[in-house]
C-alpha cells in the first residue's frame, strides 16, 4: 500500500510497464489512479523503500508477470502496456468510472489503431 496516492508520478520502470489506472492517467488523463498494476518482477527492496510502499495483501499496488515476451508494445507510451492490455486491465476492475475512462482509451488510442491497419 502506498503512503502517498500520487507516488506512481515519480516512478521510472526500468524494467516493468504500467497497466490499467496508471496507464490510463498516463495515455488519456481521465483517472485519478487508486489501484497500481506493473507488469514486471516483483518489486526490489530498494523499489519498496523509495516509493514508501509497505507490503499488504489487500493493498492497491499489485505486480503481475508478464504473458508476452515482446517488449516495445506501445511506442507512444513506452512505459505503459499496449492499449488493448490497458483497455481490458481497466474493464476487469468494473466500476463506473473505469468503464468510463476505457471508453476514453479505445476512443483515442485503439480505434485510431484498428482503423489504421
Amino acid at each position: 500500500t502506498p503512503a502517498r496516492m500520487d507516488w506512481w508520478k515519480e516512478v521510472k520502470l526500468s524494467e516493468g510497464l504500467w497497466t490499467g489506472e496508471v496507464a490510463e492517467a498516463k495515455m488519456t488523463g481521465v483517472l485519478k489512479p487508486g489501484t497500481f498494476v506493473i507488469y514486471g518482477d516483483p518489486p526490489s527492496n530498494d523499489f519498496l523503500l523509495r516509493h514508501d510502499l509497505r507490503k499488504d495483501s489487500e493493498g492497491t499496488v499489485e505486480f503481475l508477470k508478464p504473458f508476452w515476451k515482446i517488449p516495445g508494445l506501445n511506442p507512444s507510451h513506452p512505459d505503459c502496456a499496449h492499449p488493448l492490455l490497458v483497455f481490458a486491465d481497466l474493464l476487469a476492475v468494473d466500476d463506473d468510472r473505469t468503464r468510463e475512462a476505457a471508453g476514453k482509451l479505445y476512443e483515442d488510442h485503439i480505434l485510431p489503431f484498428i482503423s489504421s491497419h
